[in-house]
């Protein structure tokens, strides 16, 4: 579960593309809540959200 695909920063000529790779752990304490975590930055809400402050999907 997660993020299929990573989410890059910027589309424009001199802005480089920047991903921020998202992984929950094996050995979490907390891996329910990673896990819930990834499945809502992979919403279409977050989704939403990024694209507002200019953040796009992977090419």
């Amino acid at each position: 579960m997660g993020i299929k695909e990573p989410i890059f920063l910027g589309n424009r000529p001199g802005i480089p593309k920047v991903s921020y790779p998202l992984a929950v752990m094996k050995d979490s304490k907390n891996a329910e809540a990673a896990r819930k975590f990834a499945a809502y930055l992979a919403s279409p809400e977050a989704r939403a959200i990024f694209t507002k402050y200019g953040f796009l999907p992977a090419p």
